[in-house]
């Protein structure tokens, strides 16, 4: 089997062990889509959603670590990650910046790793999970490779951009 994070990097040892059975999963449903060659299924979301749960998760880990969120939030089920990430500060309280603002600065992530995050969460997360109407948003097999990737990626920058500051 493909393993999509490598099981000895930085990445991997920073999930925690239900993160890892995501990118299990994942790993799973993406070779054998790959390897059954179907043509019938047109729409690849599904082997998107491991990745964007994953990814979810990740972002929450990461934003605890970073005191951005407290130990409640983390293990509660009130939090929004998609809220968290907006440009906005009402979902916050009132001492703290924007997540977007605080990660945006040098000292943590910077403007483009930010933008990253936020491209990442867009693209594998809400444009998939999400049903749109009057924009029914298909991906195709290539799509679901290059999010899964993407989603892969960003969090491989993030975690050693972590372990830099950590320091």
């Amino acid at each position: 089997m493909n393993e999509m994070i490598k099981r000895n990097s930085s990445l991997w040892q920073y999930l925690t062990p239900e993160m890892r059975e995501l990118a299990h999963e994942g790993e799973v449903l993406l070779n054998s889509c790959v390897i059954s060659g179907s043509s019938e299924i047109r729409d690849h979301s599904y082997l998107v959603f491991p990745w964007g749960k994953l990814y979810e998760g990740f972002l929450k880990k990461i934003f605890l670590d970073l005191g951005f969120i407290t130990s409640e939030d983390y293990y509660g089920n009130d939090i929004r990650i998609g809220k968290l990430l907006s440009s906005g500060t009402k979902y916050l309280p009132p001492h703290r910046l924007s997540i977007v603002k605080e990660l945006s600065s040098a000292k943590v992530f910077g403007e483009n790793l930010t933008k990253l995050m936020r491209g990442v969460w867009k693209n594998s997360r809400n444009l998939v999970f999400h049903f749109f109407p009057d924009n029914f948003y298909k991906v195709d097999l290539e799509t679901a490779k290059k999010r899964i990737s993407d989603t892969i990626r960003c969090m491989e920058v993030v975690v050693n951009r972590l372990n830099s500051i950590k320091k």
